[in-house]
């Protein structure tokens, strides 16, 4: 059984990118737009890792890491940022809201 993948970024060019590289590597894949969309695809059921954008229409990626990991089932699953920023302190206060990594857009897939 494959390991389950969520994605959440409201760039479709940088969701699509991805999104392929993750399948290709084997990865079951879910894929939302904003917080809202992603939250709809989690019912409980395991996922392995969280990659949030930090800059999401309505509900930040902080934010959201923040309610994520306050729902028991998900407060240990690992959550990557996806993002352009690059502050000290945003990445900071990702770590603070919960998220332990940080991937830095644009990125280049290889396969």
């Amino acid at each position: 059984m494959s390991k389950t993948i969520l994605i959440v970024d409201d760039s479709t060019t940088r969701l699509e990118v991805a999104s392929l590289a993750i399948e290709l590597a084997g990865y079951k894949l879910l894929q939302a737009r904003n917080a809202n969309e992603a939250l709809s695809k989690l019912d409980g059921q395991k996922n392995h890792l969280f990659l949030f954008d930090i800059n999401l229409p309505g509900m930040g990626g902080i934010d959201f890491v923040k309610y994520v990991k306050a729902i028991d089932c998900y407060k240990f699953t690992s959550i990557l940022m996806l993002t352009t920023a690059v502050r000290p302190a945003k990445k900071q206060a990702a770590r603070d809201a919960g998220a332990f990594g940080w991937v830095q857009k644009p990125f280049q897939v290889s396969i």
